[in-house]
């Protein structure tokens, strides 16, 4: 009987030191991700920011190759925001076992799902404008870039208050 117990006791140790290692190669993973999906959205926005004002200053709709380069951004874009909010609320589930993590969370949160409306909407509307042949409409891409900027600076604000430990 005694020989069961420490056979068992050592089943379970060896089981936790499988269950940390997998847990931090999945973290790792995580934040490799989370982190690229930052480098892919934070580009793609600000070329997709270059490559709209340099149309809306030329007052023209864009043209078919630079449409189709729009497109392909603009789902690479979309792809790397939905990644990173995947990535982060499983990083924040997997580290702390909940994503309730306080209200500098919940502003970070807030902020990336404005950068998500404004960068979904201004492609939208790139991509629509260069399909009817119209150039967009500035007020409205305006308030999108600013709806943009609110909720970065919200995102980032809140992660360097939060988060700067």
């Amino acid at each position: 009987m005694i020989k069961l117990d420490k056979i068992n006791s050592e089943l379970t140790k060896q089981q936790d030191g499988f269950r940390r290692i997998t847990l931090e190669i999945s973290l790792v993973l995580l934040k490799f991700i989370h982190y690229f999906s930052i480098f892919l959205a934070g580009g793609l926005g600000v070329g997709g920011a270059i490559v709209q004002a340099s149309h809306l200053k030329a007052k023209e709709a864009p043209s078919k190759p630079t449409l189709t380069a729009i497109k392909v951004l603009a789902l690479i874009s979309l792809i790397a925001i939905a990644l990173l909010w995947l990535s982060g609320l499983s990083l924040a589930y997997l580290k702390y076992g909940t994503i309730l993590l306080g209200t500098f969370f919940f502003i970070k949160l807030f902020g990336a799902g404005l950068i998500l409306i404004g960068a979904t909407l201004s492609n939208l509307i790139i991509i629509r404008s260069g399909k009817l042949g119209t150039k967009p409409n500035p007020v409205i891409m305006k308030r999108m870039v600013y709806l943009s900027r609110i909720g970065l600076i919200l995102a980032i604000g809140a992660v360097a208050i939060g988060f700067g430990g």
